[in-house]
């Protein structure tokens, strides 16, 4: 067992425009539950996860909270704002996180089927480059597009798809942060952020059914999953 301090952090304040209707994606019920509850769930059920940072959309704090404290998660989360950006929020969250921490772990709120096992070899691989995400192998036949066209193929051999969680050492993820606003650079995770640096980010295998629930028919989707798991 890792002896290394970790804490989490949750981006969970986007608008969730793709999905549609008029409730955020990740306030949508799952089982029962708002989605991003599934989701600290699983990371609080981590020996390795101290605290959770739930970076939340600041007109939804108090619905939120409440969910949170319905949850009674085995660890202590904290609820704050998020920003208008991905980005931002995780870097709202950084700000939030004990100064001593040595790990900072980020995922995704509406990926609620991550595994304690992921998050501790995500976790370990971190410790050891500083750096490290979970990502999935690409299985399918890789082609570029042009004009509405198939043009050329594209090699599966070392593509990947990025996942969650990613997990860097504190100071690494500080500068990344900090050099990125400093830049006014952005990025879709923060893995990214890191590579900018010119520094390593290692690879962790992640399961395919570890998904981002972006549409409808991915919650079409996740509540098949859910519900497998459930039993």
């Amino acid at each position: 067992m890792m002896e290394m301090t970790v804490e989490a952090i949750v981006p969970a304040a986007g608008a969730g425009l793709r999905m549609g209707g008029d409730v955020r994606k990740q306030f949508m019920a799952l089982g029962g539950e708002p989605m991003f509850i599934h989701t600290l769930r699983r990371l609080a059920s981590s020996p390795l996860i101290q605290r959770i940072i739930l970076a939340a959309p600041e007109e939804e704090l108090g619905p939120a909270q409440a969910a949170v404290d319905r949850a009674e998660l085995p660890k202590p989360c904290k609820v704050v704002a998020g920003g208008a950006t991905r980005q931002e929020s995780v870097a709202m969250a950084f700000g939030h996180l004990d100064p001593a921490t040595e790990l900072v772990m980020v995922h995704d709120g509406v990926r609620p089927f991550v595994t304690k096992e992921l998050v501790e070899q995500v976790a370990m691989a971190a410790a050891k480059v500083g750096a490290a995400t979970a990502a999935c192998r690409a299985r399918d036949t890789l082609k570029k597009e042009r004009d509405g066209r198939l043009a050329e193929s594209i090699s599966r051999d070392g593509v990947v798809h990025i996942h969650t969680p990613q997990c860097f050492r504190h100071a690494i993820l500080a500068e990344a942060l900090e050099k990125a606003e400093i830049d006014s650079a952005t990025a879709t995770d923060e893995s990214s952020l890191v590579q900018r640096m010119g520094m390593d980010v290692a690879v962790v295998d992640s399961p395919y059914w570890n998904i981002k629930v972006t549409t409808a028919e991915d919650m079409t989707l996740a509540e098949a999953l859910e519900k497998a798991m459930r039993g």
